[in-house]
């Protein structure tokens, strides 16, 4: 027996998903910044850059070093650590140890540290940062299991950390300068991804190719979306998840 469309109940959302109505591009919009907080961000990246090419390379830094720069320099001195403690303080950001972030991301093997010690936990980022090193210094192979992580495979990560670390990265890609904007937007796009939100992912790629057209791993991940290539962990959700 046939009855007017709108007599018709809504179905309830399947398990672990949450509201898709509405724009899907909904929430891709970095935060407001104020152009006075950039050229902080700005300018401590350039002192942060100052203080660790005068720690490699004596006699190429400025005579006297702004101490917070300094400051921030010492938060690289254990990078998972760093990467760590800042899924504790996501919001509102030093500019020092913002660009102490920036400078990390701005470097592939570190950004992929971050990356996959974000999607999985400390200990996993402590192996991926001596298998980035060992790899550089020997050409060591990175141990399949922190590779099939960056691809989206085994287990799927705390939905948590994923979503905080976005938080992390957008903030410093708000903030940041024009030129370092790629490596933020290329983490958030991959954060996006492993969250199973594959049209936020190709806006922040968007953004990254007006920028960089070559950016690399930002080709890379757009080859992935365009072959609507999802996580596998995204297809394993138990039926209790809160939404992703």
């Amino acid at each position: 027996m046939l009855h007017p469309t709108g007599d018709i109940p809504t179905a309830p959302l399947a398990p672990g998903i949450g509201d898709v109505s509405g724009d899907q591009d909904s929430g891709t919009a970095l935060p407001m910044i104020d152009l006075a907080e950039k050229e902080r961000v700005g300018r401590a990246l350039l002192e942060l850059s100052d203080v660790l090419a005068h720690q490699n390379f004596p006699g190429t830094g400025r005579e006297r070093e702004n101490p917070q720069a300094i400051a921030a320099a010492t938060l690289l001195d254990d990078l998972p650590l760093f990467f760590e403690d800042l899924l504790n303080a996501p919001q509102n950001m030093p500019p020092y140890v913002t660009a102490a972030l920036l400078w990390c991301l701005d470097r592939p093997r570190y950004r992929d540290v971050a990356l996959v010690q974000w999607a999985s936990n400390l200990p996993n980022g402590l192996r991926a940062l001596g298998a980035q090193l060992g790899y550089s210094l020997d050409r060591t192979a990175v141990s399949s299991d922190l590779g099939e992580v960056f691809l989206g495979r085994g287990p799927r990560p705390d939905l948590d950390r994923l979503r905080v670390a976005l938080t992390i990265v957008r903030n410093v890609a708000a903030r940041a300068p024009r030129a370092s904007k790629p490596a933020p937007l290329t983490a958030a796009a991959w954060l996006s991804w492993a969250l199973g939100r594959s049209t936020h992912a190709a806006h922040y790629l968007q953004l990254v190719t007006e920028i960089d057209p070559t950016y690399s791993l930002a080709s890379l991940m757009n080859t992935m979306i365009h072959a609507a290539v999802l996580p596998e962990w995204t297809f394993h959700r138990d039926a209790d998840d809160a939404a992703i």
